[in-house]
């Protein structure tokens, strides 16, 4: 048991070693250019707010009325008036005559009714003339509408740090926190006694 706790322990010191070493060995780096990493104290964020215009389609549906035409007029009615003439013939053919001559005058009588039933009605045509019946019916239509609403959406965050006693302004793309990660750059001044 101690022996698993004492190898614990060393592997824990010797990987926390080689990270301390390998951020060390990096801040080197940056030092070798003449630059290192620091952070600044946020004093203040501000977020960039800008309105746009955000579409919202949405389907607009109402009852829209339908108009439905049906040819109308006498001639449905111009057959009944030849088949009516017709057998209005036929009877007084009957009447009119006997034997044979009966059936001649049936005949006869009934294609003499039909045409003049068929020439009522052509006249009525022409008096009174053709109609349209219209029927009205009702059809859901339906349409897609884009309403536009404004809406504020940050663009970035106007960022106030001191560092060293200096106050800094910059802008991100984030909020930083508390704090804001810096890179300083120690270069000497030429000419400076």
């Amino acid at each position: 048991m101690k022996k698993a706790l004492i190898t614990t322990a060393l592997t824990t010191a010797t990987l926390l070693g080689s990270a301390a070493q390998a951020g060390h060995d990096d801040d080197n780096k940056w030092r070798e250019r003449g630059k290192f990493r620091d952070y600044a104290r946020v004093i203040s964020v501000k977020p960039i707010v800008r309105m746009v215009d955000v579409s919202h389609p949405y389907e607009e549906c109402r009852d829209e009325p339908v108009y439905r035409s049906r040819r109308g007029g006498s001639h449905a009615s111009a057959a009944g008036e030849m088949i009516l003439g017709g057998i209005i013939g036929g009877v007084i053919g009957n009447q009119v005559g006997h034997g044979r001559d009966r059936d001649k005058a049936r005949v006869a009588g009934a294609v003499i009714g039909a045409a003049i039933g068929h020439d009522q009605a052509q006249q009525r045509n022409r008096r009174d003339g053709d109609y349209d019946e219209r029927h009205v019916g009702y059809e859901q239509r339906c349409r897609v509408v884009d309403e536009y609403r404004q809406e504020e959406r940050i663009e970035g965050y106007r960022v106030k740090y001191k560092y060293h006693g200096q106050i800094f302004r910059t802008r991100m793309d984030y909020d930083p926190g508390p704090r804001i990660p810096v890179e300083v750059k120690v270069k000497p001044v030429p000419g400076h006694r």
